[in-house]
């Protein structure tokens, strides 16, 4: 049927096209021509360019529209001391504002290591959790969910048609197949991982990208929909902690997650960075140590953080857990 109507508009317009010449003709020729004929002509010219004009407005206002809610909907570029301004617990405000200033400076120095570009941290749009849950809802397939958290995370909660793709294979510039046309909305807890992985993308090249203001965390608060519970536990929720002296002395494997810009040398312990390092070095790492019981020293909330996420993929693989150790 469209293309019949297609096929219908291209003569009219040829038609059209051929009476303007007809006219111009007349026009030119206006001596020559029989008066009664050239009435004709200028009649006929006339009532086809009305009906031909009627016939194009009619297939303008027949047309079938998009839809409203085909578009994709837009966030908004709060640059990110005005997104900590919004939060209203203090504590929790300074809290991020610390892990920003955490993450950047461990990604950028872990890249240089690496031999590879800082990447440098600019405004990147933003969506609060329910401008962006309205989108999702009316046009849930314009957007990709870019899920950047650990596979415990996501195992314990998550949003409904994710992505996952680790933060740590980001940090290295291994980056996901995404699909052209969509909006990229990059997801973690806190926002913060998400508001980084985002501008790792927009240095390669993404311009349709952004992150949750707040993160699922502020998600979850707001009471809109997961799949799941938001049920995660910390190292010292699940293993026990042991004295420094004892765990540094210990024959067992010991894995130091202590940061690249704030590192602790343990004797005897493979450091390891945690969330930064890429799946292929987190698996690679499994299969060495899951034949015995590890243990595990951190020294800052994130760096504890990594441990335990590296514990549940550790414990996938059949390996243990013999503690912890905290770093002072």
């Amino acid at each position: 049927m469209m293309a019949f109507s297609s096929n219908i508009t291209i003569l009219i317009n040829l038609l059209t096209f051929l009476s303007w010449i007809a006219l111009i003709v007349v026009l030119l020729t206006f001596n020559k021509i029989n008066q009664r004929y050239r009435k004709k002509v200028l009649i006929a010219i006339a009532i086809f360019n009305v009906l031909a004009f009627w016939f194009s407005l009619s297939q303008n206002f027949m047309r079938p529209k998009p839809p409203i809610n085909a578009r994709i909907e837009n966030g908004e570029f709060w640059d990110i001391n005005t997104i900590f301004s919004q939060e209203k617990d203090l504590k929790l405000r300074q809290w991020k504002k610390n892990l920003l200033e955490e993450l950047s400076i461990n990604l950028n120095q872990y890249r240089t290591q690496k031999g590879l570009p800082e990447v440098k941290i600019k405004t990147i749009e933003s969506f609060s959790p329910q401008k962006l849950n309205q989108a999702l809802t009316k046009n849930a397939e314009k957007y990709f969910l870019l899920d950047v958290r650990e596979p415990l995370e996501i195992s314990k909660f998550h949003l409904a048609s994710i992505h996952p793709y680790r933060y740590g294979d980001l940090a290295n510039d291994i980056i996901p197949t995404i699909p052209l046309g969509k909006k990229v909305i990059v997801v973690c807890y806190s926002g913060i991982r998400g508001f980084i992985a985002a501008n790792i993308l927009r240095e390669k090249g993404f311009n349709n990208i952004a992150f949750i203001r707040g993160g699922l965390g502020e998600w979850v608060k707001q009471n809109l929909p997961i799949e799941g519970e938001d049920t995660f536990q910390f190292l010292s929720d699940k293993y026990e902690k042991i004295p420094f002296h004892i765990a540094s002395s210990s024959p067992n494997p010991k894995i130091n997650f202590t940061s690249p810009a704030n590192p602790t040398p343990i004797s005897n312990a493979i450091t390891f960075v945690g969330d930064l390092a890429s799946t292929t070095a987190q698996e690679s790492l499994i299969q060495k140590v899951k034949n015995d019981k590890v243990i595990l020293f951190c020294k800052t909330e994130s760096e504890c953080f990594d441990a335990v996420t590296f514990a549940y993929r550790l414990e996938l693989e059949d390996g243990e857990v013999l503690g912890y150790s905290k770093l002072k």
